[in-house]
């Protein structure tokens, strides 16, 4: 797998191996959705991916269909509806500039490197390669002035170098002031990031908040991103997990390790790597020579003989075909080798294609969804990085986006001009482990909140009745009032106390369009109050609420 090493306050690719032939059996062959026909390729992001043809780097979506004509002489994955493309002649230096969905050039080519957006802002390099901050209005809020800068949940890291021997990292903020500095900052992921105070050669690291604060002593001899509430750090040259106090979970026992995804870590002990869980038990035997994360229930892994197959969490062989390679995202925060459904692989011809996830077809929405789907998107309810993965839990931070997306097109309104009448600012300490601006929007005009202890636990499934009670507070806020009925759920007293009141409230307001209940129960007439919430349920409750008259 390719994992990211702290390094100089850049997280830098490298490579992770052992030398062990895996003892598996395969169930199934890989099944390819896109035949492998391409000679370069990008995995699958936002429902599009690059690929290099005979005329350049253009764009297909999920079914194999040319969406954006292949004439570029660069392409990026695309982030926030806008990817990055070099439009230069061949030969002829880069001139990187932003296209929309449908091949439009929203920010003008003028730029020699370009990165995709990261929450609403983009790195780009000018042509003496300087690096600096743009929006997506192509407005730049950060001067393109340093040797080079990485952004992570709204603070730009800019390495400086005044003189030899002398150089440090700046945390600035998105209008390029100072907030802090060290000789290393790295990654911040979950609210921490990587700092470190030495310049030398036995430099230790440790982790601060988004304020510059120091919050766990720099005493490691390397350390990763936290995932999931736990990093990987080592000390004394073998890697354990800590939590955000700096306490060991699991202790320093492994040769390496990867941070947590969906619930599994990989750690290298003997025999090669494997899987352990939360708890450090091992899941997955070690012996594989190089592993991807999981993602989307499944993982790629490298055998002795250099090719990839796929497990499930058991470590059941899924797919049995021997790969040349499997593609992690470069561009993004994501290390998993699935991406909405599709993995990028190199067969043996030599050529990229993608392959299915045998585990689901949840990137493909319901036959039932598919009409009132169209219909979100039409109305510009649905943001670009939600459509996909229909099928899949939404989380209370994509469905906190899926709000304020609502509130914006309903009202007509910026969220900073809602939030400006009615006299709220967004407050980046109100919870520990999040500092999204769409989660802290939504809490302060009201409508989303924590689950206690300063936590929002942004990446945890929404349940039915939570999302009720946000539901029903964004119909507050826009003044829908429902005659609420005496409704009479099988499961009525497993509502919970709180959100009793919201589900009689959503569950009284109905489509003027197609008379369908906002969110009413499921089959059987149950409300199924602690069920979790899908993407394409959750995208059909706001398109719904939008037309309640």
């Amino acid at each position: 797998m390719f994992k990211k090493i702290a390094l100089f306050g850049v997280m830098i690719l490298g490579v992770v191996s052992s030398a062990i032939m895996p003892q598996a059996h395969a169930e199934t062959a890989g099944t390819y959705a896109i035949s492998p026909i391409y000679t370069l390729a990008e995995p699958f992001s936002e429902g599009f991916a690059a690929v290099y043809g005979t005329d350049g780097w253009g764009y297909i979506d999920t079914n194999g269909k040319e969406v954006i004509k292949p004439s570029y002489a660069g392409a990026k994955s695309f982030s926030e509806g806008l990817a990055p493309v070099n439009v230069a002649n061949w030969g002829e230096g880069n001139k990187w500039g932003f296209i929309d969905k449908t091949g439009k050039m929203v920010i003008q080519p003028k730029y020699s490197i370009a990165e995709p957006f990261v929450g609403g802002y983009a790195v780009v390099y000018s042509s003496d390669f300087k690096a600096g901050v743009i929006n997506k209005q192509g407005k730049v809020v950060i001067n393109l002035k340093y040797d080079h800068i990485s952004l992570y949940d709204g603070i730009a890291i800019a390495h400086i170098q005044p003189t030899q021997g002398q150089e440090y990292d700046q945390a600035l903020d998105m209008t390029g002031k100072a907030l802090f500095k060290y000789p290393h900052i790295g990654f911040f992921f979950e609210g921490l990031g990587l700092y470190s105070n030495d310049h030398g050669s036995d430099i230790h690291y440790g982790f601060i908040d988004k304020t510059g604060k120091i919050v766990i002593q720099a005493k490691y001899e390397q350390i990763l991103a936290f995932s999931e509430g736990l990093a990987p750090v080592k000390q004394n040259d073998k890697w354990g997990f800590i939590n955000k106090q700096g306490k060991f979970i699991i202790k320093p026992q492994y040769h390496d390790a990867l941070p947590f995804s969906e619930g599994l870590a990989a750690v290298y002990g003997n025999g090669g790597w494997g899987f352990i869980d939360k708890n450090g038990k091992e899941v997955v035997k070690p012996q594989y020579y190089s592993v991807k994360a999981f993602g989307d229930g499944i993982a790629a892994v490298e055998l002795n003989n250099r090719n990839w197959i796929f497990i499930d969490k058991t470590g059941k062989v899924v797919i049995d075909s021997q790969f040349l390679d499997v593609t992690d995202t470069h561009y993004l925060n994501d290390t998993s080798a699935f991406r909405e459904g599709l993995c990028l692989v190199l067969a043996n011809n030599k050529k990229f294609g993608y392959i299915l996830n045998p585990l689901n077809n949840r990137n493909v929405p319901s036959d039932w969804a598919k009409s009132e789907l169209e219909a979100a998107k039409a109305l510009n309810l649905v943001p670009d990085e939600l459509a996909n993965s229909y099928k899949y839990n939404i989380s209370r931070k994509d469905f906190s986006k899926l709000i304020v997306q609502f509130l914006t097109v309903k009202t007509g309104k910026s969220i900073d001009e809602l939030l400006s009448e009615n006299g709220k600012v967004l407050n980046t300490a109100t919870f520990a482990d999040s500092d999204d601006t769409d989660i802290l929007a939504a809490n302060a005009l009201g409508i989303v909140s924590g689950k206690g202890n300063a936590k929002f636990a942004p990446y945890d499934n929404i349940t039915r009745q939570e999302a009720a009670v946000i539901l029903t507070r964004a119909a507050r806020f826009l003044n829908i009032t429902p005659n609420i009925t005496n409704l009479a759920f099988g499961d009525e007293a497993k509502i919970a106390g709180w959100a009793q009141e919201s589900v009689a409230y959503i569950a009284s307001l109905k489509d003027a369009t197609n008379n369908s209940t906002v969110m009413g129960g499921t089959e059987k007439n149950l409300f199924g109050p602690t069920s979790y919430y899908t993407k394409e349920q959750a995208i059909i409750t706001v398109k719904r609420l939008y037309n309640v008259q």
